[in-house]
């Protein structure tokens, strides 16, 4: 035991030591450095940068001295619960946050589930694959303005509805489901659902397909059976990849909405308004006004990105804390 331990001690030193380059590895340096040239300025320029000066913006007045102007005016905002747009900030939060839960949360588990079963070739498997799948591939713009003629007034959706059962307002059967408070928002909850529940397949799928098959066989002939092969064999081996995933969507968790520019024409009305929405009517309310008052927006947006940040980064860390004790990591 204590030869091993020698042993393993002498690599250790043996892999820290200085590593000499020859000659000809050497008259590659200038190729590599020129490679990571690039990349490194992008990251230098477009998230230190940006992300300091944002920062600095926040607590600074159009005059660029140090001011709390932009965090008062964000804290007056949240106390009154509404700001200069007529838009009340905490509930749109909550809104957001809710749209997140709902899509990422609820639906995770049967969204895993499906996309298993596409991947590995269950009953129709292929049918649905299609059917999950191709509309990702279909500009936002042009699956927005799709849904948005199946929604319209006196649609075959409307009328199947009808024909159902379902009673709508009269501005509904006017202006169509996303034409009135009512059915807005929840026309595009319910849609956003049914297009999510594949799970994030095309990430997920490769996961399921790296599983070494003898172990899913192995399972099988002691009598395992699929839900138990989900959640006993498969999820674990995956749980690298599904917490990662979580992990990145949590970063967006305030952000999140169901495409309300698009579908509400960029002006949000009929509940179709979220902090995403928001964060889009800020920046063109800059543009509006311009002059000094543009340069004080400015200043309020920055304050509002860093009160977003402050609230995000505190539950990403107690999530990947969290996800990180939840399963160990299995080597495949």
């Amino acid at each position: 035991m204590g030869m091993d331990i020698y042993t393993a001690s002498k690599q250790l030193k043996s892999s820290t030591k200085k590593r000499h380059y020859s000659t000809m590895e050497k008259k590659d340096f200038p190729f590599v450095a020129m490679l990571l040239a690039w990349p490194i300025a992008q990251i230098l320029v477009f998230w230190v940068f940006i992300n300091i000066q944002s920062i600095f913006m926040a607590f600074t007045n159009t005059h660029g001295e140090l001011s709390m102007e932009s965090i008062n005016r964000l804290i007056t905002y949240i106390a009154n619960g509404e700001d200069h747009l007529g838009m009340d900030i905490m509930a749109l939060i909550g809104k957001s946050a809710f749209i997140w839960f709902i899509m990422n949360v609820v639906l995770w588990a049967p969204g895993i589930i499906i996309s298993y079963m596409l991947t590995r070739h269950t009953f129709g498997s292929k049918v649905f694959r299609i059917i999950y799948h191709v509309p990702g591939l279909v500009g936002g713009v042009v699956l927005s303005t799709i849904f948005k003629e199946l929604y319209a007034a006196d649609s075959t959706m409307i009328n199947l509805l009808e024909s159902l059962g379902a009673e709508f307002p009269k501005k509904v059967q006017i202006n169509g489901l996303l034409g009135h408070e009512s059915t807005a928002f929840p026309t595009l909850m319910i849609q956003n659902i049914i297009m999510s529940l594949s799970g994030g397949g095309m990430i997920l799928g490769g996961t399921w397909m790296r599983i070494p098959q003898e172990v899913l066989e192995s399972a099988e002939l002691d009598g395992c059976g699929f839900f138990r092969e989900i959640f006993q064999i498969s999820i674990p081996c995956a749980w690298p990849t599904i917490s990662t995933m979580i992990i990145f969507s949590m970063t967006g968790i305030f952000v999140a909405d169901l495409g309300f520019y698009l579908y509400s024409d960029g002006t949000g009305k009929f509940g179709m308004a979220s902090i995403g929405f928001y964060l889009y009517r800020l920046r063109t309310s800059i543009s509006e006004v311009g002059g000094d008052q543009a340069l004080y927006l400015y200043g309020y947006a920055s304050a509002f990105g860093l009160f977003i940040t402050v609230i995000t980064w505190p539950i990403v860390i107690f999530s990947r804390w969290l996800l990180s004790k939840a399963n160990d990591d299995v080597g495949f």
